[in-house]
Protein backbone atom coordinates (compact mmCIF):
# COMPACT_ATOMS: atom_id res chain seq x y z
CA UNK A 1 0.00 0.00 0.00
CA UNK A 2 1.32 3.52 -0.79
CA UNK A 3 2.69 5.62 2.07
CA UNK A 4 1.10 8.81 3.29
CA UNK A 5 3.66 10.88 1.35
CA UNK A 6 2.92 8.96 -1.85
CA UNK A 7 -0.84 9.39 -1.43
CA UNK A 8 -0.41 13.13 -0.81
CA UNK A 9 1.68 13.52 -3.99
CA UNK A 10 -1.07 11.78 -5.94
CA UNK A 11 -3.68 14.00 -4.26
CA UNK A 12 -1.74 17.14 -5.17
CA UNK A 13 -1.57 16.20 -8.84
CA UNK A 14 -5.17 14.97 -9.22
CA UNK A 15 -7.38 16.98 -6.84
CA UNK A 16 -8.47 20.62 -6.70
CA UNK A 17 -6.98 22.31 -3.65
CA UNK A 18 -10.18 23.99 -2.46
CA UNK A 19 -9.53 22.85 1.14
CA UNK A 20 -5.75 23.00 0.89
CA UNK A 21 -3.49 19.97 1.05
CA UNK A 22 -4.76 17.43 3.61
CA UNK A 23 -2.45 16.70 6.49
CA UNK A 24 -3.44 13.05 6.70
CA UNK A 25 -4.64 10.27 4.40
CA UNK A 26 -6.90 7.86 6.27
CA UNK A 27 -7.14 4.34 4.89
CA UNK A 28 -9.21 2.51 7.51
CA UNK A 29 -11.65 3.11 10.32
CA UNK A 30 -13.22 1.09 13.11
CA UNK A 31 -15.61 2.60 15.65
CA UNK A 32 -14.11 5.95 16.64
CA UNK A 33 -10.59 4.99 15.51
CA UNK A 34 -8.92 5.87 12.21
CA UNK A 35 -5.61 4.72 10.73
CA UNK A 36 -3.50 6.66 8.25
CA UNK A 37 -1.52 5.22 5.35
CA UNK A 38 1.56 4.91 7.58
CA UNK A 39 -0.30 2.87 10.23
CA UNK A 40 -0.74 5.63 12.83
CA UNK A 41 -3.95 5.40 14.89
CA UNK A 42 -6.16 8.43 15.61
CA UNK A 43 -9.34 8.98 17.63
CA UNK A 44 -11.98 10.41 15.29
CA UNK A 45 -13.53 13.42 17.05
CA UNK A 46 -14.84 15.02 13.85
CA UNK A 47 -18.12 13.84 12.36
CA UNK A 48 -17.22 15.26 8.98
CA UNK A 49 -18.87 17.53 6.48
CA UNK A 50 -22.24 16.46 5.06
CA UNK A 51 -22.19 13.11 6.87
CA UNK A 52 -23.64 11.51 9.96
CA UNK A 53 -21.26 10.94 12.84
CA UNK A 54 -21.85 7.18 12.97
CA UNK A 55 -18.29 6.03 13.48
CA UNK A 56 -16.58 3.56 11.19
CA UNK A 57 -17.45 -0.04 10.30
CA UNK A 58 -20.01 -0.45 13.12
CA UNK A 59 -21.75 -3.83 12.59
CA UNK A 60 -25.29 -2.42 13.04
CA UNK A 61 -24.67 0.41 10.56
CA UNK A 62 -23.04 -1.98 8.07
CA UNK A 63 -26.03 -4.32 8.31
CA UNK A 64 -28.61 -1.54 7.89
CA UNK A 65 -26.77 0.04 4.95
CA UNK A 66 -26.17 -3.34 3.29
CA UNK A 67 -29.84 -4.30 3.62
CA UNK A 68 -30.96 -0.96 2.18
CA UNK A 69 -28.48 -1.04 -0.72
CA UNK A 70 -29.53 -4.61 -1.52
CA UNK A 71 -33.08 -3.28 -1.98
CA UNK A 72 -32.57 0.27 -3.29
CA UNK A 73 -29.69 2.76 -3.36
CA UNK A 74 -30.01 6.49 -3.87
CA UNK A 75 -33.07 7.89 -5.61
CA UNK A 76 -33.92 11.50 -6.33
CA UNK A 77 -36.24 13.49 -4.06
CA UNK A 78 -38.55 13.53 -7.10
CA UNK A 79 -39.49 9.97 -6.08
CA UNK A 80 -40.38 8.30 -2.78
CA UNK A 81 -39.22 5.20 -0.93
CA UNK A 82 -40.68 3.32 2.05
CA UNK A 83 -37.81 4.23 4.46
CA UNK A 84 -38.20 7.93 3.58
CA UNK A 85 -41.95 7.80 4.26
CA UNK A 86 -41.52 5.78 7.46
CA UNK A 87 -38.94 8.25 8.82
CA UNK A 88 -41.16 11.23 7.96
CA UNK A 89 -44.09 9.55 9.72
CA UNK A 90 -41.96 8.91 12.82
CA UNK A 91 -40.66 12.51 12.92
CA UNK A 92 -44.19 13.86 12.44
CA UNK A 93 -45.41 11.65 15.29
CA UNK A 94 -42.62 12.96 17.53
CA UNK A 95 -43.38 16.57 16.56
CA UNK A 96 -47.07 16.26 17.43
CA UNK A 97 -46.55 14.13 20.50
CA UNK A 98 -48.75 11.51 18.85
CA UNK A 99 -51.81 13.79 19.13
CA UNK A 100 -54.14 12.77 16.25
CA UNK A 101 -55.74 16.25 16.32
CA UNK A 102 -52.42 17.75 15.16
CA UNK A 103 -50.82 17.23 11.77
CA UNK A 104 -47.21 17.51 10.68
CA UNK A 105 -45.22 17.17 7.47
CA UNK A 106 -41.47 16.81 7.01
CA UNK A 107 -39.10 18.22 4.38
CA UNK A 108 -35.72 16.51 3.83
CA UNK A 109 -32.86 18.25 2.05
CA UNK A 110 -29.19 17.44 1.59
CA UNK A 111 -27.89 20.54 3.38
CA UNK A 112 -29.02 23.22 5.76
CA UNK A 113 -28.12 25.77 3.10
CA UNK A 114 -31.20 24.72 1.15
CA UNK A 115 -33.53 25.97 3.86
CA UNK A 116 -31.48 28.42 5.91
CA UNK A 117 -32.55 31.28 3.63
CA UNK A 118 -36.25 30.52 3.97
CA UNK A 119 -38.57 32.97 5.66
CA UNK A 120 -39.90 30.64 8.32
CA UNK A 121 -42.88 32.79 9.14
CA UNK A 122 -46.21 31.33 8.13
CA UNK A 123 -45.68 28.49 5.69
CA UNK A 124 -48.38 27.56 3.19
CA UNK A 125 -49.51 23.96 2.83
CA UNK A 126 -50.64 22.22 -0.37
CA UNK A 127 -54.16 23.63 -0.03
CA UNK A 128 -52.95 27.23 0.21
CA UNK A 129 -53.78 27.38 3.91
CA UNK A 130 -51.17 28.94 6.21
CA UNK A 131 -49.46 26.66 8.70
CA UNK A 132 -47.27 27.30 11.70
CA UNK A 133 -43.69 26.04 12.02
CA UNK A 134 -43.39 23.83 15.07
CA UNK A 135 -39.76 22.81 14.80
CA UNK A 136 -36.91 23.68 12.47
CA UNK A 137 -33.40 22.28 12.27
CA UNK A 138 -31.07 23.31 9.48
CA UNK A 139 -28.50 20.64 10.23
CA UNK A 140 -25.76 23.26 10.48
CA UNK A 141 -25.17 22.42 6.82
CA UNK A 142 -24.40 18.81 7.66
CA UNK A 143 -26.56 16.18 6.06
CA UNK A 144 -30.23 16.84 6.48
CA UNK A 145 -32.60 19.70 6.98
CA UNK A 146 -35.98 19.14 8.50
CA UNK A 147 -38.92 21.47 8.60
CA UNK A 148 -41.94 20.13 10.40
CA UNK A 149 -45.10 22.17 10.10
CA UNK A 150 -48.37 21.70 11.89
CA UNK A 151 -51.40 23.52 13.25
CA UNK A 152 -52.90 26.31 11.14
CA UNK A 153 -52.22 29.74 12.54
Amino acid sequence: MPTQTEWLKRYQSSMMHNFGLPKTVFVRGEGCSLWDADGNRYTDMFSGIAVGGLGHAHPAVLQAVSEQLAALGHISNLFASPPQIELAERLAQLATGGDPAKSARVYFANSGGLVSGWDLGPLVDGTGEPTRTLRFWNGDDTDASIVIDGEAS
